[in-house]
């Protein structure tokens, strides 16, 4: 993966850096695949992002709460949602099929 390229040797700022680099990489992918109408597409890509953004900010656990640890959450919250606005018109519909 490019992001334990871009870490290195580096530091939990590295490893940081990296990962939230790839989730915004991801994130940007997405919206333009949803914009182009490509739903389930997106979705898969929002959630990678989601990802992404977890992994960034594990090694920042501890006390004081590192403010990256709270960006890195928040941006991870933000790409699920979208995951799940994403596929909620392909859930309802399969809801009703099951009926």
């Amino acid at each position: 993966m490019l992001e334990l390229s871009a870490v290195g040797d580096g530091d939990d700022s590295a490893f940081y850096d990296a990962w939230v680099a790839a989730g915004d990489t991801y994130n940007a992918e997405a919206e333009s695949t949803l914009a182009s109408g490509h739903r389930a597409s997106a979705r898969g890509l929002f959630l990678r992002a989601s990802c992404l953004y977890a992994a960034a900010y594990h090694p920042l656990f501890g006390t004081p709460v590192d403010p990256r640890l709270l960006k890195a959450f928040d941006k991870q919250m933000a790409a699920c949602a979208k995951t799940f606005r994403a596929c909620a018109k392909e859930c309802r519909e399969m809801a009703k099929m099951a009926k």
